[in-house]
């Protein structure tokens, strides 16, 4: 399938198309033999690691059948292992599978554009009341699958997990407060590395290490905001990793408030190492403080990042990045009633799909040496575990569905769901794996026997509609800031924006819009399965509602998301050209529906 735009609809029922906006027609075709896509909403897989794998049916009614009926899981194990082994599924309304492992889709771009949607309903599966939209959707390819699929990571033995490599960088507050743990994390890191060397598997596992303090132009003698002290695609030994870590100190010096910018150095592992040598990518977040917000609250300085902590774990998981948080638990903390405030914010940052929250509570080393390496060490070594595992074949086995239901997972469960999961993107990504070839078939929202999200949803932006959208989210902005005492002046500089923007022949329409809504800038919006909370509260009512915590909380996330949309549109591996004829501008990336504004 291939996707047009359409410029004009026929009498004879043919329509006019061509591959982009600019006004390049490409023919006429007819339409019976197109799809309508009236959306530009499309499906992704999520993480295939804790779930079945989605089935595809020819029909509706036939789908729910299949589900609802008694033997399930013998049912869809029969369909596995006959797709697996090239063969047809044995039920002829099965028509196509997601593979084993995942699908890059950054790299290996596909669309799944929902045609049709069912509110979701309950429906009764294995004893159990599930409630599931059912999609009817298309597949679009960018290119073909290959001629022979990767090695299923179903097996037990898969030899193509032989050079999977893991990355674990350190992000440590390098306050004045941090000195013991500081010591700590270095030796265990260099006590964990001595045992990869003696192993032969320094090679696999590579350990960095980045500390964060404070702005040296706002605090004195603070000497670096961030800074990588080892770089783990440098540091193929236990003495280099040392050799960079002893360079880590305490700041001398005090920082400007008890929050410290862990998202700027959390954003400075993101953004400075080459993640893309590693199957395994792995953050450990370690601080004994919350973490500052995207501007200014009170007696708390902004954080560098202008970013908040949703977008920040976003950015992450389109990255392939589990975000660990070790938040080191002091009575210094306690006392200022920081622990609470903390524990949410790094719960939220170190979220990951089918694992939940990656926070863990530890002793500070200053009061318990043993308990604190003791939780540094349990992670580095189940990832170690894997790696081992990994290079003579053997791959990371599922949490068990049903054995956790109601149940929170253990440490080493998560570790077990997060290492599963890197394993199928690289096998998935190293593989080239595409999506499955179908024309249009139904699908259930939910796993059926896990009952966890089988897709995430995403918006297909083009490169110039994300800059416009960068542009009106920063006007918007400066319109709040500049009212941000004087809430009745800012409904005036909103018209003055829709003014501007609808005299704008590339954005907007001809004429003289008064309102933003009115403007054609951000169409791709309309008709959305979503509402914007920044259309809702131009509305006056909403915005002179709001109390001053609310409009401070509003303009934050606002200027989050222009630092958001300007490192999405400035990273060339989230952008695919569907012609070859196209404009750099008519790219194409499917960002996800949580990053809008």
């Amino acid at each position: 399938m291939t996707i047009y735009y359409v410029y004009a609809e026929n009498e004879d029922g043919t329509l006019l198309v061509g591959p982009n906006t600019r006004g390049v027609h490409a023919g006429m075709v007819d339409a019976e033999h197109t799809v309508p896509w009236k959306q530009n909403i499309v499906l992704s897989f999520e993480d295939p690691a804790h779930r079945d794998r989605v089935l595809f049916f020819s029909e509706r009614d036939k789908m729910l059948q299949f589900m609802t009926a008694s033997g399930l899981e013998q049912r869809q194990a029969s369909v596995y292992a006959a797709i697996d082994q090239g063969s047809a599924p044995p039920f002829q309304e099965v028509i196509a599978v997601e593979p084993d492992t995942f699908v890059d889709i950054r790299k290996q771009l596909y669309l799944l554009p929902i045609l049709a949607a069912e509110e979701p309903a309950v429906h009764k599966i294995q004893g159990r009341r599930i409630k599931s939209a059912l999609l009817e959707v298309a597949a679009v390819t960018k290119n073909t699958p290959p001629a022979k699929p990767p090695a299923s990571l179903s097996a037990r033995v898969n030899p193509n997990l032989e050079d999977y490599r893991t990355a674990v960088v350190f992000v440590v507050d390098a306050s004045g407060s941090m000195q013991r743990d500081i010591d700590s994390t270095r030796e265990a890191a260099v006590e964990l590395l001595e045992s990869l060397q003696r192993a032969g598997l320094s090679d696999k596992v590579r350990f960095g290490l980045i500390g964060f303090r404070d702005d040296p132009e706002a605090v004195r003698g603070v000497g670096y905001l961030t800074r990588m002290f080892v770089d783990p695609a440098k540091a193929d030994s236990a003495q280099k990793f040392l050799a960079g870590a002893q360079q880590l100190a305490a700041s001398p010096v005090s920082t400007r408030s008890w929050a410290e910018d862990g998202l700027a150095g959390i954003q400075s592992a993101l953004n400075d190492v080459d993640w893309e040598q590693f199957g395994g990518r792995y953050i450990v977040y370690m601080s004994d403080a919350s973490l500052r917000g995207a501007t200014a609250d009170g007696d708390t300085p902004a954080s560098a990042t202008a970013s908040t902590i949703e977008d920040i774990n976003a950015l992450a998981i389109e990255k392939g990045v589990a975000i660990y948080s070790y938040h080191i638990l002091t009575r210094a903390a306690r006392q200022r009633g920081d622990i609470e405030v903390a524990k949410a914010q790094m719960e939220a940052v170190s979220r990951y799909p089918g694992a939940g929250s990656l926070y863990y509570g530890v002793a500070s080393a200053r009061d318990s040496e043993v308990a604190y390496r003791s939780a540094v060490q349990q992670l580095a070594n189940d990832l170690i575990q894997h790696v081992r595992e990994a290079t003579s074949g053997q791959a990371v086995q599922p949490v068990e569905q049903g054995s956790t239901a109601g149940k929170p997972l253990t440490i080493a469960q998560k570790n077990q769901a997060v290492g599963r999961a890197m394993q199928l993107r690289y096998l998935g990504s190293s593989a080239g794996t595409t999506a499955p070839s179908m024309f249009h078939a139904w699908a259930m929202e939910l796993s059926p026997r896990s009952g966890s999200w089988a897709f995430s949803v995403r918006l297909l932006i083009t490169k110039d509609q994300l800059s416009d959208l960068r542009d009106t989210v920063q006007e918007i902005y400066n319109a709040a800031i500049e009212s941000e005492f004087d809430p009745q002046a800012f409904l005036p500089s909103i018209s003055s924006l829709a003014l501007k923007l609808g005299r704008d022949p590339k954005i907007g329409k001809s004429g003289y819009a008064t309102r933003l809504e009115d403007t054609e800038l951000l169409e791709f919006l309309e008709d959305l399965p979503y509402k914007s909370r920044a259309m809702e509260l131009i509305a006056e009512d909403a915005w002179l509602d709001l109390e001053a915590a609310e409009v401070l909380s509003f303009t934050d996330s606002l200027l989050s998301k222009v630092k958001t949309y300007q490192r999405l549109h400035d990273d060339a591996d989230n952008w695919t050209q569907l012609h070859r004829a196209d404009e750099p501008g008519d790219a194409v990336y499917p960002m996800p529906l949580t990053l809008l504004p």
